[in-house]
């Protein structure tokens, strides 16, 4: 199930998350259900989070998403680790978490 995976996927410098290179999941309600570089989001809901230009990022990868079932978002985030907002490209998809439709994601600042 999703608990097992995240386990794995939550290992600092192992095959999923290095340095500012992660994987983040998603309920389609957007309740953070992985963010092994942010854990203080899991659990919380980022339907109205806003990036550092005001841009609503998670509502335009549940769009992506569902429209597509794939895609790249562009956001301005702060690496982990840092205060200061960077760009970031993101590709999203569609998932099944435990029986239950989900988006996963990875992305990289440049």
């Amino acid at each position: 199930g999703g608990e097992a995976a995240f386990r794995e996927f939550r290992k600092a410098n192992g095959e999923w998350f290095h340095d500012d290179t992660y994987l983040f999941a998603y309920d389609m309600d957007l309740n953070v259900l992985l963010n092994p570089a942010f854990p203080e989001r899991e659990g919380r809901n980022l339907a109205d989070h806003r990036d550092a230009v005001g841009k609503a990022v998670h509502g335009d990868i549940r769009a992506v998403v569902k429209a597509n079932a794939a895609g790249w978002v562009d956001t301005v985030i702060a690496r982990p680790g840092s205060s200061t907002p960077a760009k970031k490209r993101v590709y999203v998809m569609a998932v099944t978490i435990d029986g239950k439709p989900g988006i996963i994601g990875s992305g990289f600042y440049y």
